[in-house]
């Protein structure tokens, strides 16, 4: 019992994983999977899908088989005179378990995260048209994870390109970048799952990174009932907090119903810098649907999760994001 209060003590203590972003890979704050954005993005302990090579790399040893997910993310408002942003999304997971002396389980995984604007028109100082101007900038994830009873360690290498280029032009400017991603699980009740991960900095430039964070997570996981919260340190950006949670009802066919609250920032008495990031609060919703396709646990689910901003306001651009999934597991 006292090493479970240490343990819960020292993840406490520790913060979170807010994906904040500078300039690089800048998409990936609205995260992966549409259940984890009707939550709040408070998914870091509860992740039990694909998602998990974004989210948790731990949460891929689940001992479930063979997962598979894809996603589209929209911005609601913004970007709406562009001609073509999409926000792909793609991860699947396989994770055998075996009943030795104890439950062993491993997970290995693969996903992406995209972000692609087309058909933006380029002209020079004496407006002569150049060109169709393209920009994508793609995540992909490699995940290994392990573990032992209710415990499990993952990893997640990233891998990050960044493309610049004009349509019927040989000229680009790409970007390559790596990275990793590492995460811990720990249930010590059925009920209740701490998690922790930790993301390293990526420089792209002298201008461009990805922020070095820690996240820490707790989360109560009943039959019907699921409530997470995620406190989050970064070492760009202010702390943030995300909480959320779900209710489900049905058994061969399974409604879930989510609300959180997303980035919810710690003051740190800068009142002129708190009056700034307020208007990054966010409001969750979402809705799911599970069917049940076999006795060996295989289902089908959808999900759609929204996220508003509780202030809206011009200076802040994504002001509303939609999310669809579909998950075959």
């Amino acid at each position: 019992m006292k090493n479970i209060a240490c343990l819960l003590l020292i993840i406490l203590g520790l913060s979170s994983q807010a994906y904040s972003y500078e300039g690089a890979a800048s998409f990936l704050k609205r995260g992966m999977s549409a259940r984890a954005l009707g939550l709040g993005g408070a998914y870091t302990a509860l992740v039990n899908d694909p998602s998990a090579v974004y989210w948790n790399p731990a949460g891929i040893a689940n001992g479930s088989g063979f997962s598979i997910q894809l996603s589209d993310l929209k911005d609601a408002q913004f970007y709406s005179n562009i001609s073509d942003v999409n926000y792909p999304q793609m991860a699947m997971t396989l994770s055998p378990g075996w009943k030795l002396f104890t439950t062993v389980t491993i997970g290995i995984g693969f996903g992406f995260s995209g972000y692609y604007v087309n058909g933006i028109e380029q002209y020079d100082e004496q407006s002569s048209y150049l060109g169709d101007l393209n920009y994508s900038e793609m995540a992909y994830y490699f995940s290994y994870a392990f573990g032992v009873d209710n415990i499990q360690i993952g990893i997640s290498y990233k891998y990050l390109q960044q493309d610049f280029g004009i349509v019927q032009r040989a000229s680009s400017i790409a970007k390559n970048i790596k990275g990793a991603d590492i995460g811990i699980r720990y249930s010590p009740f059925r009920f209740l799952i701490l998690a922790i991960t930790i993301n390293d900095k990526i420089e792209v430039g002298s201008l461009e990174y990805t922020a070095k964070a820690v996240t820490s997570s707790m989360a109560f996981n009943f039959s019907r009932l699921s409530i997470a919260t995620d406190y989050s340190i970064t070492d760009i950006s202010f702390n943030r907090i995300r909480s959320g949670l779900e209710y489900r009802i049905g058994n061969e066919m399974q409604y879930a119903f989510r609300l959180g609250v997303r980035d919810i920032p710690v003051r740190d008495g800068n009142e002129r810098l708190s009056d700034i990031i307020e208007l990054n609060a966010k409001l969750a919703l979402g809705f799911g649907y599970q069917y049940d396709i076999g006795r060996n646990g295989r289902a089908i689910i959808f999900d759609i999760g929204m996220q508003q901003e509780m202030k809206p306001s011009l200076v802040s651009p994504f002001s509303r994001i939609i999310a669809t999934t579909i998950t075959l597991k």
